[in-house]
């Protein structure tokens, strides 16, 4: 197995270039074998070296790697310090700082593997963000089984932004998570923690990870203070129209109880819209 030389910096500029003009004119005899084209992409690094077989790109130190054809990726970035780019199965493994962003979610993870055309792989020690939602999970294993789907293990779940080396001030942990957008994330063994303590254990729980308005409890709210001790607010929305809608909120707390609420929404047009409560 021949390695090319790995080039010094300058020319590494000019050979990031050629690469994805590579790419796109693939040799018939390669192509006869692939049902479908592969999507060109582009990639920057400090270091980069090319190997025949199978035909594969390794780069080192800050490795780039972005689409050419932008329209399907939805300005799809990774990033990481080392990367194996295989080019005849369109996958990549990565290793070290690795992030990927885009439009619709955002990883990090220490060690992955990725199916470009896809956008499925596996991540490990991964934490993953879901914008529309403004779910953040953390998992030892984290899988991207589709393109609104995911799986998870050994992992948790909060809407609180996340800060280094420190438990976010509620967070639901499982031990097996199946997510899908515009559905529900399903997770088994699951239990709610206020900071580090365990204040609620089910053997299955489902919550909506919907983006559009419809009917059905929201994500709980979870409190902690002297006066009321631990509570719990399970809201109800009911989309009563596009310009109406209400929500109950249902709640119990520690040391007053139970509890409830009420809001009603309405916009009759640009100049009246009010809110009950």
């Amino acid at each position: 197995m021949r390695l090319l030389r790995a080039f010094p910096r300058l020319p590494i500029l000019f050979f990031c270039f050629v690469i994805p003009c590579y790419l796109y004119k693939i040799p018939d005899a390669w192509a006869q074998n692939h049902k479908t084209r592969l999507t060109p992409w582009q990639i920057t690094a400090d270091r980069i070296t090319y190997k025949r077989k199978p035909q594969s790109i390794i780069a080192k130190g800050h490795v780039v790697l972005k689409p050419l054809e932008d329209r399907a990726f939805k300005s799809l970035v990774i990033s990481a310090d080392w990367i194996n780019y295989n080019l005849d199965l369109g996958s990549i493994e990565a290793e070290k700082n690795l992030e990927i962003t885009s439009d619709d979610y955002a990883v990090k993870a220490d060690l992955a593997s990725v199916d470009l055309e896809s956008q499925t792989g596996n991540f490990k020690k991964a934490t993953l963000f879901l914008p529309e939602n403004n779910f953040h999970f953390s998992g030892d294993i984290v899988e991207k089984t589709g393109s609104n789907s995911y799986h998870l293990q050994k992992s948790w779940v909060t809407t609180c932004p996340i800060k280094e080396e420190k438990a976010p001030p509620w967070s639901i942990h499982s031990n097996d998570t199946h997510i899908t957008e515009e559905g529900y994330a399903v997770l088994k063994h699951a239990s709610l923690r206020i900071r580090n303590t365990p204040v609620f254990y089910s053997p299955f729980l489902i919550l909506p990870a919907k983006t559009k308005r419809q009917s059905g409890f929201l994500f709980p709210e979870y409190s902690q203070s002297e006066r009321e001790g631990t509570g719990i607010i399970a809201p109800l929305f009911i989309n009563l129209s596009p310009s109406s809608d209400m929500t109950f909120y249902p709640g119990y707390y520690s040391k007053r109880g139970f509890s409830a609420g009420m809001e009603f929404r309405y916009v009759a047009n640009t100049l009246s819209k009010g809110t009950f409560s």
